[in-house]
């Protein structure tokens, strides 16, 4: 399993990774033990947007140690963390805006339509 924030990520992020179920849970005050208890047993990943200095990883990572202190088996994965730019962290990229902005053919006026 895997978690992210936004919904447009875990859609995305599907065929990017097929060996994951994805899940969003649309805002970090949601990540709690009780709203994740459904995925107890399970090994559940945890994908935290991009923000200077790790301000947001740090976050999740501390939401992850909670979340195994109440029975849960959470990781926080440093993908984002590893591969990211200085720009692409101070615009607060999450995973679906990092791959994105790699697929070659993707329209950039697609996301003006959005605005």
């Amino acid at each position: 399993m895997a978690v992210v924030e936004a919904p447009k990520t875990a859609v995305l992020c599907t065929p990017y990774f097929p060996q994951f179920t994805w899940l969003a849970v649309g805002a970090l005050s949601y990540l709690n033990a009780e709203r994740l208890a459904p995925l107890r047993g399970r090994n559940v990943v945890l994908f935290p947007d991009l923000s200077t200095g790790g301000k947001v990883f740090n976050e999740w990572n501390r939401k992850a140690g909670e979340l195994n202190r109440h029975g849960l088996n959470v990781a926080t994965s440093n993908y984002l963390e590893t591969q990211a730019t200085d720009e692409q962290r101070a615009a607060g990229y999450d995973l679906a805006d990092y791959l994105l902005e790699g697929w070659n053919g993707y329209p950039p006026d697609w996301d003006d339509t959005l605005k």
